[in-house]
């Protein structure tokens, strides 16, 4: 059996959000007056994230903007990572990671990246190679966040149905942070441990 029309149409804007995000986040600065940026810091500082796991990485701003890691390993389906000596990039699936089982990160971090796969399957991936999992997007409430989210093919979900959904999946939210861009910070329960 051929793939269907739709299974090929899914595949289309796959590749062309793909092209898309590509292209934007060639532009896209490290910069800590980007609200992802600053408040990934933040976390970063709080929950002490020294070996980093940033999926979705794009050029891998995040390892530009943290204080040197002892390990950042970026990961993306794009081949624009820009390297340098401190940082290392693996072009690769969130949803399967190309890790060891035993990889010892502090944090994933996901930020405005975890939507454009099966977001859980990838928090779930994540979980096994890291004690926390980071996600920073943008809040679809904002009006200014509504076209956005047409163009994406309303991808996006709000904190509280991410949250909700998490629970649900065995996992506690450790940090919250709210505002047009939001911060959920994850780990298993430890009963599910």
């Amino acid at each position: 059996m051929g793939i269907n029309f739709f299974e090929r149409l899914w595949s289309l804007r796959r590749k062309l959000l793909l092209l898309y995000l590509s292209s934007i986040y060639r532009f896209y600065p490290a910069s800590r007056s980007f609200d992802e940026y600053r408040i990934a810091e933040e976390i970063g500082k709080e929950m002490n994230c020294r070996k980093v796991l940033d999926l979705g990485c794009g050029k891998g701003n995040l390892g530009k903007i943290l204080d040197p890691p002892d390990l950042y390993l970026g990961l993306d389906l794009s081949e624009i990572f820009e390297l340098d000596g401190r940082r290392n990039y693996v072009k690769g699936s969130m949803e399967l990671l190309p890790l060891r089982q035993d990889e010892p990160f502090d944090c994933a971090f996901f930020i405005n990246s975890v939507f454009y796969s099966d977001w859980k399957k990838s928090i779930l991936e994540a979980s096994r190679a890291s004690r926390a999992m980071v996600l920073i997007d943008i809040d679809k409430k904002y009006p200014h966040i509504w076209l956005l989210d047409f163009l994406e093919g309303s991808i996006r979900k709000r904190p509280h149905d991410i949250k909700e959904e998490m629970e649900k999946m065995g996992f506690e939210t450790i940090v919250e942070k709210g505002g047009s861009t939001f911060a959920l910070v994850f780990r298993k329960r430890e009963r599910d441990l």
